[in-house]
């Protein structure tokens, strides 16, 4: 997974970890609404650290008794790495940290699509400082990408403008790509997309 080259901004900025909980899985939902715009969901998972960015914004990478590893405030990293406390409401290298999604629905005319897309971060986690998305839309004309690269002041939720594409009439389907979409978080993790996917017709 490569790394935000975003550490300027990390050193000045300060991460912030709430209690709260995010009811999000990495399973797909799908939800239509009545216009017949769908929207398809899943979740983000932890792939890593940017011990850089972690240690700029008062946070250490540690290796747990059962060999996991979480970022957590330097100074509880010696009672966290000993086991003495639990990392509970850290920033944990397992289970989601949350939900990414996608909008694509053909007009009905002029070989015309939109799409949006974005991501939630989990509450229990720091907020976002970066991230990275990368959406490959495919259609009978062939596969074309939509890249978005964006700073963050310390936020949970991003979602891009709703956007008019011109495709080729058929069916077409547009992918959020996981190995290509994550947020960099203000503790050093980098949470990445699990990839929703979902399909219209052109016509």
């Amino acid at each position: 997974m490569p790394r935000l080259g975003f550490k300027a901004l990390a050193a000045a900025l300060l991460a912030v970890v709430t209690t709260l909980t995010f009811s999000g899985s990495a399973t797909a939902q799908t939800e239509e609404a009545t216009d017949g715009t769908r929207r398809v969901e899943s979740g983000m998972v932890v792939v890593g650290f940017d011990r850089d960015v972690a240690r700029a914004n008062g946070y250490e990478v540690v290796t747990l008794p059962d060999g996991r590893e979480a970022s957590v405030p330097r100074d509880q990293a010696d009672a966290v790495r000993t086991g003495r406390i639990p990392p509970l409401g850290r920033d944990e290298a397992y289970g989601t940290c949350g939900m990414s999604w996608i909008e694509f629905n053909g007009k009905g005319y002029n070989a015309e699509a939109w799409h949006r897309t974005g991501f939630v971060i989990s509450n229990n986690f720091s907020p976002a400082i970066s991230f990275k998305w990368l959406v490959e839309i495919s259609d009978n004309g062939g596969t074309s990408y939509r890249s978005f690269r964006h700073l963050l002041g310390l936020e949970r939720r991003w979602s891009s403008r709703e956007e008019t594409l011109h495709l080729t009439r058929g069916p077409a389907q547009a992918h959020v790509l996981k190995d290509r979409s994550y947020a960099l978080l203000g503790s050093g993790v980098i949470c990445s997309s699990a990839g929703p996917w979902t399909d219209t017709w052109i016509s």
